[in-house]
């Protein structure tokens, strides 16, 4: 029978593997290096993974502020867009309107019809009226007309607003004004003018048969062909009572329509200026006229 090996309790008490061979000093101080290692292991893990879910976060945001810059950049113009088309239907809207101003190639006759109307109601009357065909230039063209307007200054002043009001595509290019009387109130105009015609309507354009005809009663000026006639005012009754002169110095007794007064020269009365007294008379300015009052006159 063989003897069966066994340990000792000092022996027992040796620690196995690769610090057993280790002073207990320097084994202990192999495993706290081993728990610093394993600590700094797991903080630089940690690091490491925060600094990816930090960039994956960092590029989240971007490309969120992305799409919300892009969606408020659609919003913009989006925004423009809607200005643009508004712009465009008032300009078209307006467009149509402007085609209302104009009247057809076929509706001259009636446009020297109102112009004969409107001058009748202002007072005067038209004769002698004048166009021609029209001048185009694509679909809009140019009819030129000359008439001869008969009537009073005022008269004149209403028919050419009342036209201006009621035919505003008429343009009016010569006019000459002349009296057909000496004292100068009835006036003659002569009138060179462009009406512009329109050759096709688009669809929804304003027909022009539909623009009021407007009656205006212009600002009255003054009649600068009437002939102005001075009126004298007649004088006042004048007598001269005496004259008193004494130390170079000179009283007139001077009656202005049965009143006296005592008046040296450079004196005014009833709108009469003295000018001169001599021994028996006193000469008296009114104006233009100048009047001598002898004494006992």
């Amino acid at each position: 029978m063989r003897p069966v090996a066994t340990a000792t309790a000092a022996e027992r008490e040796q620690p196995r593997g690769f610090l057993s061979g280790l002073a207990p000093e320097v084994r202990r101080q192999v495993v706290i290096g081993l728990v610093v290692l394993h600590y700094l292991l797991v903080i630089g893990l940690g690091g490491w993974y925060n600094f990816v879910l930090y960039s994956d976060l960092t590029a989240a945001r971007q490309e969120v502020a992305g799409y919300q810059s892009e969606l408020a950049m659609q919003q913009v113009v989006a925004a423009e867009l809607n200005a643009a088309r508004a712009a465009r239907e008032e300009l078209e809207a307006r467009r149509l309107e402007v085609y209302g101003l104009l009247p057809d190639a076929v509706a001259v006759p009636t446009v020297v019809g109102r112009l004969e109307a409107l001058a009748a109601g202002a007072g005067g009357r038209l004769v002698d009226v004048q166009y021609s065909p029209p001048d185009w230039n694509g679909d809009r063209g140019q009819v030129y007309m000359s008439f001869v307007f008969e009537g009073g200054f005022g008269a004149l002043q209403n028919f050419v607003a009342s036209v201006n009001a009621s035919v505003p595509s008429l343009r009016w290019d010569v006019l000459e004004v002349a009296p057909a009387d000496a004292a100068g109130r009835e006036i003659v105009m002569y009138a060179d003018i462009q009406l512009d015609v329109v050759a096709e309507r688009p669809a929804g354009a304003a027909r022009w048969e539909d623009y009021p005809v407007q009656a205006v009663e212009a600002a009255p000026l003054p009649n600068p062909f009437v002939v102005q006639v001075p009126v004298r005012v007649p004088l006042p009754e004048l007598a001269l009572r005496g004259v008193v002169h004494q130390n170079g110095r000179s009283v007139a007794l001077l009656s202005v329509d049965g009143e006296t007064h005592f008046v040296e020269v450079g004196h005014s009365v009833a709108g009469l200026t003295v000018v001169n007294i001599a021994p028996e008379a006193v000469v008296v300015r009114n104006g233009d006229r100048t009047v001598e009052v002898r004494l006992n006159d």
